[in-house]
Formats: structure tokens, sequence, C-alpha cells
């Protein structure tokens, strides 16, 4: 009787200890759960807002707006804008973001040089990264640009856009066209090539979305021609619509920015 008199309190005890360290560990796992009805993040948007001609010698503004649905971001935790000439991103120039307000940012820059440049600001804000690309123009580059376009666009009503980009790896020839059964649907065609020889059997994707909007369209392209990746998409607004082109396959994984003026 006196052991187990003398037992009995230490297996209380122990019942305890058990009962109090299945709890914290459940508690635990509660707190590591997401909260049942918990919205998902949105991601943050960045628009480039840098005016498309410019003159050279003269300062102008490097400037991108950052959001995050109908929120302003003013709290990156970073914003760096790169510049460089077309087919001279190796000799690119990496400028900070001096100022912002109302989730706009801005640094000053001026280019020498008469030529065709891209900005490419890189943003990274509430646990997100996001690096659109957009070429401006300077001095007589702009005006043979623009006659170009015009001679081979015909008229006003031609949705037509052909842009040319290079990455570290890969060279994308991307291009926009009507679509043949109406004047909404565009014909958008990417010709990749890496490291100077045509990049076949890759998985490329076309993300399109309006500012603002909540939800992405997601369409497959298919490899008509070695190398040359095409999709067709209803576009249902006029406006500016953001492009970004998905390469992927065992080797690489990239992403390239354009826009795309619906009329």
């Amino acid at each position: 009787m006196k052991a187990l008199h003398t037992a009995l309190p230490a297996l209380i005890a122990f019942g305890v200890l058990s009962a109090c360290g299945q709890g914290q560990e459940e508690a635990q796992e509660q707190s590591e759960q997401p909260a049942s009805g918990e919205e998902q993040v949105e991601a943050i948007e960045v628009e480039i807002l840098t005016e498309k001609s410019q003159k050279p010698g003269e300062e102008f503004e490097l400037k991108a707006l950052v959001t995050q649905g109908d929120d302003k971001v003013n709290d990156a935790n970073e914003v760096v804008f790169e510049v460089w000439k077309e087919g001279e991103k190796e000799e690119s120039d990496m400028v900070e973001a001096t100022d912002v307000n109302e989730g706009i940012y801005t640094a000053p820059y001026t280019i020498e040089e008469v030529g065709e440049f891209v900005i490419q600001p890189h943003v990274t804000a509430r646990g997100m990264h996001r690096m659109p690309t957009q070429t401006i123009s300077t001095g007589d580059a702009e005006e043979e640009h623009s006659a170009h376009g015009d001679h081979e666009d015909g008229d006003d009503h031609d949705h037509d856009h052909h842009h040319e980009h290079d990455s570290d790896i890969l060279s994308v020839d991307f291009a926009a066209k009507e679509g043949e059964e109406d004047g909404e649907s565009l014909s958008l065609i990417a010709d990749i090539e890496k490291e100077n020889e045509t990049l076949t059997e890759a998985e490329v994707q076309f993300e399109i979305w309006q500012h603002g909007d909540e939800a992405h369209s997601w369409v497959k392209a298919d490899e008509i021609d070695p190398g040359s990746y095409h999709a067709d998409h209803l576009f249902e607004e006029e406006g500016e619509y953001h492009i970004v082109i998905h390469i992927e396959n065992e080797e690489l994984h990239e992403h390239i920015s354009e826009s795309v003026e619906v009329k």
C-alpha cells in the first residue's frame, strides 16, 4: 500500500505534463495553419510610366507605378531601374529609385546617345518580385522607328506589334498580329533563340492582363515551326495589355515582358 501511495502522485504529474505538452503541440500546429477563409494575397503589379520618346542629353525621369490591387505600394523593399541600349545589355546602368509618391517610384536619368534603349525596373515588394521592360527612343531613332512602323502598319486600324528582346540567355522576336477571323482576336507569336540557335520543344505560355485585373489569362503556345511559338487570344476590351512570355524547358525558365495596345 505504501508503494502505491508513493507512485500515484508521480503518475498524476506525468499525466498532467503529457496533456500540457499535447496542448502546446496542437496550439502550435493551429498557429502554423492558415486561418479558414483566409484570402489569397494579390500579386503586385508594376507599370512603367516613363515617356517612350526622349531627347538625347536632356534629363528625364525613370518612373514606375507599383500597386497591389487597389493599394498603391509605398513600402517596396527595393526599386532599381536597369537601362541599356538595345543589344548591349551587358553594359547596362543600374539606377536606384530616389523618391516615391502615391506608389510612383522615380529616378533622374540622362541618355546622351541617339538610339533605342530598354528600361527594366527591378521591384521587390511584399515578398514578390516584378521586372517588366519598356523600350524608349531618343532623337532621330524615334522618328526613324515611327516612319518604319507607319510604312509597315498600313492604316490606323492595324493592330500589328513587333519587337525584339534579348536576355542574358535568350533572344525573343515577339509579334502580335490581327487574327484572320475577326478584328478582336490577336495572334501572338514568339520566335525564340538560345545562344544564337533556334530553341525547340520548349513550354511557352503567354500571361495576359490589364492593369487592375485580379485574374490573369494564361494561353499555351504551339510550336508551329522550329522555334516559332504561336497562340491566338481574344481581347474583349480596348486598351493596353501586359504580356509576359514564359519560356521553360529542362534547362531554363525565363520570362520576357511585353505590352500590346488593342484599339
